[in-house]
């Protein structure tokens, strides 16, 4: 058999190549070349198969610096998360988590690390969450919604800039159980244009616009609404890697030493009034509201002392 130039070329490069294989330490057992003992009217391309757990990883310093904020959120739970649907009914769920529900409909959310159980209620009020036992809220978002919060424009058609999508509304709400809404005027205190004070359980205005949370580097994709939002699908069973993120800003507002629980206290403090004498600082409550949390006798009577 005549070799022409360029098949000698050729077993040449492979040879070459397989030699570099071999300095470099891949088992054979994972490389197939051809050779010229083989057919030659079988037209067939032959590949090198090589196990790429063998292969030699290259390691850049500048990324193994690189500390993420808070752990950063996979590209999984992006937008996908900005609209969720119903996975199961009541009866499925059920027997996914082995829990029973009384009043409340089963909702999962679609795209979630996992599913976790609605939160027990104990005697004072006070919200435990299995995942989370640090996280005690006394406000589900049922009584949030009922009472109002954020002057009713929560949930509005608007722009998001973290998503660069347009968050709907009705589209957002229907993911929760129907009974949050009952009673309420939900194009006055859900879906509202206009900030309204008169909307808010304390009549005054509090907090932050959505702009201004995403100004501040507060908001990621998953919930483009806010905390608000995270706080609803976490109380429905969804986690994911944002919790604990969440679950520390709450902390530092409202948890045992949070700086509004207290600052809320040391007022009261200062009125010589009761603690649930709600003309003392309707900001501050309203603010803890939107935080989940109202001020208990419990939780004053352990600050008053430290105020």
């Amino acid at each position: 058999m005549v070799i022409t130039d360029y098949e000698k070329q050729r077993l040449d490069n492979i040879k070459r190549n397989k030699k570099i294989l071999d300095n470099l330490g891949i088992n054979n057992k994972f490389l197939k070349v051809p050779g010229t003992s083989k057919k030659t009217n079988n037209k067939k391309r032959k590949y090198l198969e090589i196990d790429l757990d063998d292969l030699p990883r290259r390691k850049s310093p500048r990324l193994s610096r690189q500390k993420p904020e808070y752990g950063l959120l996979p590209d999984e739970f992006d937008a996908s998360l900005t609209r969720s649907r119903e996975l199961a009914k009541k009866e499925d769920l059920i027997k996914l988590n082995k829990i029973e529900q009384d009043d409340e409909e089963a909702y999962v959310i679609e795209n979630y690390d996992q599913i976790e159980p609605l939160p027990t209620r104990d005697k004072d009020g006070v919200l435990h969450f299995r995942s989370h036992p640090q996280f005690k809220p006394n406000l589900t978002p049922k009584e949030m919604i009922q009472t109002g919060s954020f002057g009713g424009t929560f949930f509005r058609d608007v722009r998001s800039n973290i998503t660069k999508k347009h968050l709907v509304g009705d589209d957002d709400l229907s993911e929760f159980p129907k009974e949050w809404m009952e009673g309420v005027d939900i194009e006055k205190m859900l879906k509202n244009d206009e900030y309204e004070e008169s909307v808010n359980r304390y009549g005054v205005k509090a907090g932050q616009d959505l702009r201004d949370w995403e100004n501040a580097g507060w908001i990621r994709s998953c919930d483009p609404r806010g905390w608000f939002q995270w706080y609803c699908r976490f109380y429905m069973g969804r986690r994911n890697g944002d919790d604990d993120r969440q679950v520390q800003r709450w902390s530092g507002v409202a948890g045992p030493n949070g700086r509004w629980k207290k600052d809320l206290v040391r007022k009261i403090v200062r009125s010589g009034k009761e603690y649930d004498d709600e003309s003392v600082s309707a900001v501050v409550r309203q603010t803890l509201q939107h935080w989940a949390y109202k001020l208990s006798e419990q939780d004053y009577n352990a600050l008053v002392s430290d105020v």
